[in-house]
């Protein structure tokens, strides 16, 4: 079972990651958005 707490946690992280990502250079602008993707994409595990 999947706590709030952790999905907050987890979401939180996310979009400080986004937020980064998305104040990178151009140059690295196809990357940021490769990782941007992936995070999307990619499921949330929550080990208890």
């Amino acid at each position: 079972m999947v706590t709030t707490e952790a999905v907050r946690a987890v979401t939180a992280a996310r979009n400080t990651l986004k937020t980064k990502l998305e104040q990178n250079s151009l140059r690295n602008k196809h990357f940021s958005k490769k990782i941007s993707i992936e995070l999307e994409e990619s499921p949330i595990y929550c080990f208890q």
